[in-house]
């Protein structure tokens, strides 16, 4: 190539390796099914990926509601359309899960006091008893944003109805088969 075409070729960067190796190239991975070669989404794509989201996500970077789910869904966008070529699926839905209980975690962070964290969870549905219980509660914003009770109040459909983006959701309308 260097002689042939005059391109300079990054000798630790490019070299030539079988299928059933870990290969990874413009963030993709590769695979066969039956003899067809197919993409997947390559493991430390989806760790940069997840980087990005935390840092979007971050319980204490202040930032408002509306510029997080903004920022979201930019990034959802940009990344779901790159990657739209790869099978992903199962995938995604695992970054999904834990994108939410991330969102919920962000909520709970943001409630802070008692009486607060009292009335949120009242207004979304929680009864007295159970909203009082864990209002009190002195576990950390992790451990509660993966309860029962706040998967309850703000379930899956209460975040999209928030306006939240999903990963999952946007892939299965612009994936490539």
């Amino acid at each position: 190539m260097e002689t042939k075409l005059f391109l300079k070729v990054n000798r630790d960067k490019s070299y030539v390796a079988h299928i059933s190796r870990d290969v990874k190239y413009l963030g993709y991975g590769f695979y066969r099914v039956k003899g067809e070669l197919r993409f997947r989404l390559h493991p430390k794509s989806k760790e940069a990926l997840e980087d990005k989201v935390r840092e979007i996500l971050s319980r204490s970077n202040g930032w408002s509601y509306d510029k997080r789910r903004k920022r979201l869904a930019e990034l959802i966008r940009g990344w779901v359309g790159y990657f739209r070529l790869a099978d992903m699926k199962d995938k995604l839905e695992d970054i999904d899960g834990w994108m939410r209980r991330r969102i919920r975690s962000v909520y709970w962070r943001n409630w802070k006091r008692v009486r607060t964290k009292y009335a949120a969870l009242r207004r979304l549905g929680i009864g007295h008893d159970e909203a009082r219980k864990w209002s009190c509660s002195q576990k950390g914003y992790w451990r509660i944003s993966k309860s029962n009770v706040l998967n309850v109040a703000l379930n899956n459909a209460k975040l999209s109805e928030l306006g939240w983006p999903s990963f999952t959701g946007l892939y299965l309308q612009v994936r490539v088969r």
